[in-house]
């Protein structure tokens, strides 16, 4: 037993010597068996720094924006590009957005929408061939209309400037990379908003229409709603 001790530490006291002058690397030279040493923890340069390795965290860590890898594998930052700071760098590099995305005021109006006002809302949808026109009006309730009109400005100058909102669900994560892509008008109503959405390219029409049914949705199901992902339309190929 005391001889297998004394051999046992003959291996492992070099092993560590060799860990603490020359680093890992030569220890793995060191205890190489044929295998090639495993790869270092891939590294994503994002807004937030640079995420390396496991960060052991459920599917979408809200707070540190990491997603995790398909195969269960481990997390990665994601940036995202667009108009605004990052343009230029390609669809999928630059826009800031976590799990909800958007300035808080943003997701406070939308929120305030969808649980204390949707009961007052109307919403009328007519489909182009290249987008669609919705009319959303409370004409019982003005803080209501107000909501309306205040949503529609913010959503519009997130498209114009690079924002983002649930980039965790599939439909309105394509919709946001491919915002260049989209010409949204906005008429003021006195109970609410007229917006015409609509695109050059029949992909990105029918992302415009596949998001107008889900605003319809939420006005009409509510929380329950919100909290499902959008699948893209039957067909679609999302970009890289």
């Amino acid at each position: 037993m005391n001889l297998a001790r004394i051999e046992m530490r003959q291996v492992l006291i070099p092993a560590v010597v060799a860990l603490l002058l020359t680093g890992a690397g030569s220890v793995a030279a060191a205890w190489d068996d044929g295998a090639a040493a495993p790869a270092p923890p891939e590294k994503v340069e994002t807004e937030r720094g640079c995420c390396g390795g496991c960060a052991r965290a459920a599917a979408f860590d809200e707070a540190s924006g990491c997603r995790r890898a398909g195969g269960g594998g481990c997390c990665r930052m994601e940036r995202h590009a667009g108009r605004g700071p990052g343009h230029g760098m390609g669809r999928g590099a630059g826009r800031a957005g976590g799990r909800h995305g958007g300035p808080p005021a943003v997701m406070q109006t939308a929120r305030a929408l969808v649980h204390d006002h949707r009961d007052a809302v109307e919403r009328q949808v007519e489909m182009l061939d290249n987008g669609v026109v919705t009319v959303t009006r409370a004409p019982a309730d003005a803080d209501a209309a107000a909501a309306i009109r205040r949503h529609v400005r913010e959503m519009k100058q997130m498209l114009e400037t690079g924002g983002r909102v649930r980039m965790w669900d599939p439909l309105f994560r394509e919709l946001f990379d491919r915002a260049d892509e989209i010409d949204m008008e906005i008429e003021e109503l006195d109970d609410g908003m007229r917006v015409t959405e609509t695109s050059e390219d029949p992909q990105v029409a029918e992302l415009i229409q596949a998001h107008a049914r889900k605003v319809t949705e939420f006005i009409e199901r509510g929380p329950a709603a919100v909290h499902e992902e959008t699948p893209l339309p039957e067909g679609y190929e999302a970009g890289e």
